[in-house]
């Protein structure tokens, strides 16, 4: 999702984090956040406690005078570096427990409206990848970066599917939105 990165790698790639880079508006090196991903951290085979995520964190090169970039979840962490932190929130459903158990927590409202549109809403798979771009372009809020998006989520449909590692599957209407 962005051509200029590094990464902090531990052992023979047991933990990595990814450094996606770029330029601020004075020409100064900053980490950023890479456009449609949501969050970025630590990946390990190992178990991240706190104190070896501040470590990857303190590991940062200084050259980097601006950090703006998004962890994951399981990434909290103790550092020796005075970093300034805001928390965001972050929606997500967690489907490893099963959709029964999952659905159980749907609000009483969800529950009813779902029931209420089931016959007027249908599954379909295959989905072309234009299709879904044209869909976030269509419901994006950021403008500046909508076409940029669009062709973004493109070239990974198109990745996954080619290597059978992903596919587009979605609902529409009865009249095929």
């Amino acid at each position: 999702m962005t051509k200029d990165w590094d990464a902090l790698v531990d052992g023979d790639y047991e933990s990595v984090f990814p450094l996606a880079w770029g330029k601020d508006a004075l020409g100064r090196n900053i980490l950023r956040q890479p456009i449609l991903i949501r969050e970025l951290g630590i990946f390990s085979v190992h178990i991240l406690s706190p104190k070896r995520i501040g470590a990857f964190l303190d590991a940062i090169p200084a050259d980097y005078q601006s950090i703006q970039i998004a962890l994951n979840e399981r990434n909290t962490f103790e550092t020796n570096k005075s970093f300034q932190w805001n928390a965001k929130p972050n929606h997500q459903l967690l489907l490893t427990d099963g959709y029964t158990a999952v659905s159980k927590q749907y609000d009483e409202k969800l529950k009813a409206n779902l029931e209420e549109q089931q016959d007027h809403l249908i599954p379909i798979s295959n989905i072309k990848p234009e299709r879904l771009a044209d869909f976030y372009r269509q419901h994006s809020k950021d403008k500046k970066q909508r076409e940029e998006k669009f062709h973004a989520v493109q070239r990974i449909m198109y990745n996954a599917m080619h290597r059978g590692i992903g596919f587009t599957t979605g609902i529409t209407d009865l009249q095929g939105k």
